[in-house]
């Protein structure tokens, strides 16, 4: 998602933190993107000490991450929903060996049972 923040704080790989206003981001999974007049660069979620938002972009980002929460839940439920599934589809099967056919080949076999 590209959002707008009001400002993004961020830790420098030397341990300093750097503050960027109205630069451009771009929220990915494994980071955020920082646009800025001059330069682009990429910082990894562990490293992104904060993001400030204002006016129309608080909406956007807000939206944005309830929607992300609702799915995240949907996607656990169907997660159990299939967990349970599996478990009752174990359950019908039949565990002992006596349901199995006789061999022909087996002389302890009796044709007539």
């Amino acid at each position: 998602m590209q959002v707008k923040p009001t400002s993004v704080t961020v830790l420098l790989p030397n341990g300093e933190s750097r503050t960027m206003e109205n630069a451009t981001c771009l929220m990915a999974d494994f980071g955020l993107w920082v646009k800025t007049e001059n330069e682009l660069e990429m910082f990894t979620w562990e490293r992104v000490s904060s993001l400030k938002f204002a006016n129309e972009e608080v909406n956007k980002v807000w939206e944005e991450a309830v929607l992300t929460v609702f799915e995240d839940l949907l996607e656990d439920l169907e997660d159990e929903f299939e967990d349970d599934e599996e478990e009752s589809e174990e359950d019908e099967t039949p565990a002992s060996s006596n349901d199995t056919p006789a061999s022909g080949d087996d002389p302890e076999a009796n044709p007539y049972a």
